[in-house]
This record gives C-alpha cells, structure tokens and sequence, in this order.
C-alpha cells in the first residue's frame, strides 16, 4: 500500500486546487518556513478523519478553510483527495486503487467520500484501522508524537505498539462488544422492569376480569329480576286499567254532549258577536255624524260672530261716511256761494269792461288814460276769470267726491244688507245644528244603552 496522490482546494493556504504525486521511493517536500509544508501533513491527517482541531493547529475547524487575503476572497467550502494504491490488497476491498475525500463547508456541513460515493467517517475509519495508516497511526508522525514516544508515559507508547502490532481493530471490536454487552445488560434489567410492570398489570386485570364475570352475573340476574317485575307490573296494570277504561268511555260521552253544547253556546255567541260588532259600526257613524255636527256647529258660531264684527264695522264706516257727506254737503253749499259771488264780480268786471271801451271811443283823445283804463279792466277780468275758472275747478272736483262718496255708501249699504242676510242664515243654520246636535244626543245615549244591553248579553 502506498500513497499515489493528494489533491487538496481550499484547505489553510491552498487557495487554488494543488496536486501533490508520490512517485515510487522517497518524496520530500522542502520550503522555507511559513511556505505551507505542514499544511500537506495537516491535510493528510484531515482527510484520514481527523476531529480534534488542536491537532490541526487550529482554534476550530472551521478555520482549516480559506479566509482570504487583500486580494483573493475566503472560499466557502475545502476539499481534500488523498488516492492510495492498494496493489497488495492492504486495504480490505477489492479496488487496486482507493481514493478517500472529505469536503468541510462554510456553514457546518461536511462530507465523506470513498471512491466518490458518499460513505460515512466510521467506514473510512473501519478501513484503513490496523493498516498503519489513520490520523492517529504512527505512519502520520509529527515532531510531537516524537516527543510522546520519547516520554515516560506508557499509555502514549503502549496506543503506537497496538497500532503497528495490528491489534487496535480487535481492542475496538472488544470495546464495541463491551459496549454492546452493557446496553444489552441494561435492555435486560429493563425486560425486568417491564416484565413486573406488566405482571402487576396483568394481575389487576385478572381481578377485574373477575369483577367483570361478577358483574354480569349479577347483570344477568338483575335483568331476570327486572323482567319478573315487569311481569308483575304488567298484570298489575291490566287489571287496573279495565275500570280505567270504562270510566274513559263515560268521559267520552260526557265530552261528547259538552262539545255539542259548546258549540251551541258558541254559534250563539259568534251571532251576538256579529250583532254587536254591526252596533258598535253603527255607534261608531253616529259619533262620527255627531262629531261633524258639532264642528259644523264651532264652525257657524266663529262665522256668526265673525260677520258681526265685520256688521259692527261697517256700521262704523257708514256713520262716518254719512258725516263725510254732510261735511261735503256744507262744503258744496259754501262753494256754490262763492261760485255765485265770483259770477257777480265776473259780471261786474264785464261791465266795467265795456263801460271802459265806450269810453274808450268816445274819448279817443285821452287816448294814454283810456289805454291804461283798459289795461286794468282786462287785468281785473283775467284775474276775475281765473278765479270763476278756479271755483268752477273746485265744484267739479266736489261734486266728483260726493258723487264717488255716494257709490261708496251704495255699496256698503249693499254689504250690509248681505251680512244681514247672512247672519240671520246663520242663526237659522245654528239653530238647525244645535237641533240635530241634540238629535244626535239622545241617539247617542239610546245606542250607547243598546251597546252596554249587547255587551251584557
């Protein structure tokens, strides 16, 4: 068995995907320190299952995955292939050639591969125990495994002869057997428990499997008894129920003739029923009839005493139009007196006019007197003129006023003559409402006993 390659992608230092080849014989790996040489061992010893990250000289093992430089990004994931030649069937499998593979991500995830079929750490481990090869093998040493060997610690030394004696498969297979034995121990000490569980359980249900045999006897002798009551009550029952019966048929005929009679009585009330309800319809349009009477009635006493306010105030206004007419009457009177007297002085002033113009002729000489004389008659008989023009202006208007005061009063005579007339209408009209009101009345009161004789009955 020897190791033929290692392939290792973003494990520590190797960013970019490196492959180391062992070529037959001794292969050295040289560098100056810090150049990354322990990293191919750490990646050997990660890829054979390594778990411990102090053994990989790291905090945890999430830091064996690239994080990075100024220039280059952290990878999320490292991978590491280590091919193994198995020509002398070293390894127990019939490939002549073994590659294992471990991935480790950035989240926690890792993966195993053998041969690229995803395998479990145990399967791995499984193969290459007693082979010399592994992460604890002494054919991965380090300067400190050196030092442990070199130590006066037995149980160091003692671990690194197993491994090369081949007898590290056998003490773990003795240690998983143990391993088994105990549990199977405990299983058994269990069984044991569970075994007295369910035997206490088994005997509670023996008991109450015999309470429950019990208790159907006696359910079934309680039935037994409980039809024989039944029996009993049966025949108790019958014989009772024969007077029960006949005393039911009486009932029946009892019943019988009482429903007959009630439905007489009934048919009898349904007519006083009718009859009553036609009287109250009745009673109902007469109250009605008596209700518009009344307001009928209301309704001519606010017209009676609306005309008579209206005949008082008419009244008031003929009074004073007959005063008007008298003051009129003196006023044309005292008109046509002044008409008279202006008639005169027009007379006069005519008269004088004329005299003027005689004199006029005759005395042509005296023609400045004559003309000035004549200047103050025309004067005087354009100014008498004016005033007779003025006077007969005022009687006209007089008479106009009296003769319009006179329509007026023709008139008012008319409205009163037929607020008279209405009033006595009304009064006629009220004493015909208040004579059926009283009609109504006494109805009223015949209907009302009618109804109270009705509802007794």
């Amino acid at each position: 068995m020897q190791l033929s390659r290692l392939e290792i992608h973003g494990f520590k230092s190797f960013a970019q995907r490196t492959t180391v080849q062992f070529d037959p014989g001794i292969t050295a790996v040289v560098g100056p320190n810090g150049c990354g040489k322990s990293n191919i061992v750490d990646a050997i010893r990660w890829v054979l299952g390594e778990q411990r990250a102090a053994a990989l000289r790291s905090e945890n093992m999430g830091n064996v995955l690239f994080n990075g430089t100024r220039k280059r990004k952290p990878l999320g994931m490292a991978e590491v292939s280590l091919t193994v030649e198995n020509t002398r069937n070293v390894l127990p499998t019939a490939y002549t050639e073994v590659t294992i593979t471990r991935r480790l991500f950035r989240s926690g995830e890792s993966d195993y591969l053998l041969n690229r079929v995803p395998c479990r750490l145990k399967d791995i481990l499984d193969l290459f125990m007693d082979t010399g090869m592994g992460a604890d093998a002494y054919s991965v040493i380090e300067l400190k495994m050196i030092e442990t060997i070199l130590s006066d610690r037995a149980d160091e030394r003692r671990r690194l002869f197993e491994e090369a004696a081949g007898v590290t498969k056998y003490k773990a297979r003795r240690k998983a057997a143990l391993r088994k034995l105990e549990t199977t121990k405990t299983d058994l000490v269990r069984l044991d428990d569970i075994v007295g569980e369910i035997e206490k359980a088994v005997s509670s249900l023996a008991r109450q499997a015999r309470k429950a045999e019990k208790a159907a006897e006696l359910g079934t002798e309680i039935r037994r008894l409980e039809l024989l009551t039944a029996v009993a009550e049966r025949d108790r029952l019958v014989r009772e129920i024969g007077p029960l019966v006949e005393r039911l048929l009486a009932i029946e005929a009892e019943r019988e003739t009482s429903s007959a009679a009630i439905r007489t009585g009934e048919a009898e009330l349904e007519r006083a029923q009718t009859a009553l309800i036609g009287v109250e319809a009745e009673l109902s349009g007469r109250q009605r009839a008596l209700d518009e009477a009344v307001g009928a009635l209301h309704r001519l006493e606010e017209n009676r005493l609306v005309r008579a306010e209206r005949k008082r105030s008419l009244t008031g206004q003929r009074d004073r139009f007959a005063d008007e007419m008298a003051q009129i009457a003196d006023q044309t009177a005292a008109r046509t007196a002044e008409l008279a007297v202006l008639v005169e002085q027009v007379a006069a002033a005519v008269a004088r006019h004329d005299q003027a113009r005689t004199g006029a002729e005759q005395a042509r000489e005296s023609a400045t007197e004559g003309d000035q004389s004549l200047a103050r008659s025309r004067t005087a008989l354009e100014a008498a003129r004016r005033r007779a023009a003025e006077a007969l202006r005022s009687v006209n208007e007089t008479e106009g006023q009296r003769s319009r005061l006179l329509i007026r009063r023709d008139g008012l005579r008319q409205r009163l003559d037929r607020i008279e007339a209405d009033q006595v209408a009304a009064e006629d009209a009220g004493f015909d409402a208040e004579t059926r009101v009283e009609q109504l009345t006494v109805e009223l009161d015949e209907r009302t006993k009618a109804l109270a004789e009705a509802r007794t009955q």
